[in-house]
């Protein structure tokens, strides 16, 4: 089996409760494809990572973010990404930006600034469905959200 990129060496944790283990990781395109020992000729033409020393483990997953607008301002996210932060879950405590009509998107995501950020103004925040499609495919991690009952009230009862 040919690798796109092959880390090599470290102790593999991998989040099952099982004890970590020396392993080789191979991966190709997206996905981890073996765990173990793999053989100097299988890795001929991959990007090696020497992770001799280290400890490696699936991402983390940050339940309780307000990265709202941080991931809509940079998708890249690299205060997340850096720290291992592979899945977001936004919208915790009530506080999110959908579903909102037009004008209540702008005045909640101007009074949500000091926790959320900033979000650009000209989003579609009408749905969930509509929010969701301005974090798919858009940011380097992944990112799940709650119907979170403060757009749900000022949408129903108002201010």
């Amino acid at each position: 089996m040919a690798f796109d990129v092959v880390i090599r060496g470290g102790t593999v944790v991998d989040g099952t409760g099982a004890p970590p283990v020396k392993a080789d990781i191979g991966i190709s395109g997206d996905r981890i494809t073996a765990i173990g020992d793999i053989p100097e000729s299988a890795s001929d033409g991959a990007r090696t990572i020497d992770a001799s020393g280290m400890h490696v483990s699936p991402g983390f997953i940050d339940v309780h973010s307000h990265a709202d607008a941080a991931l809509l301002n940079d998708g890249q996210h690299a205060s997340g990404v850096r720290q291992g932060v592979t899945t977001e879950i936004i919208s915790p405590d009530g506080l999110t930006l959908a579903p909102l009509s037009a004008d209540n998107y702008k005045m909640y995501n101007w009074y949500l600034s000091g926790i959320l950020g900033l979000a650009p103004d000209d989003l579609d925040m009408s749905s969930i469905e509509a929010a969701r499609k301005n974090y798919h495919g858009k940011t380097a991690c992944n990112v799940a959200m709650f119907a979170a009952h403060g757009p749900i009230r000022l949408e129903t009862a108002g201010t």
